[in-house]
């Protein structure tokens, strides 16, 4: 990673920390009227969403800087994949479907490699 790509991802990294500390914070305090297990799935997916979200400015701000094109691609492979299973686990909460957990968890550690850029 380039100097200007690593200073850009450290300036963003804080950001998501920020987001998914508030968002423990306001499940903690039951700020909305919703049962606790409506919440909990509702959290997960939300904080998934804004990790992606993210991560997706962090990485497009960071490929302006980088110009290797087989990175990009690779990164915009990952970005597609993140994208994916972020849209599957919102839409698995608004359905209410008993999978919304594991859908989470996979669009967890689909954006957790789009974040850390794993295999590029």
């Amino acid at each position: 990673m380039t100097r200007a790509a690593e200073a850009i991802y450290w300036l963003v990294m804080p950001v998501v920390l920020a987001v998914i500390g508030i968002l423990i914070l306001v499940s903690e305090t039951g700020c909305t009227p919703r049962p606790k297990l409506g919440l909990a799935a509702e959290q997960a997916a939300l904080s998934v969403e804004l990790a992606y979200q993210a991560a997706a400015i962090g990485s497009l701000a960071a490929l302006r800087v980088e110009g290797d094109p087989v990175k990009r691609r690779c990164i915009a492979g990952l970005d597609e994949k993140a994208y994916r299973a972020v849209k599957v686990a919102r839409a698995a909460y608004d359905r209410r479907e008993g999978s919304t957990v594991e859908d989470v968890k996979v669009a967890r550690l689909a954006v957790s490699a789009f974040l850390y850029q794993t295999g590029c």
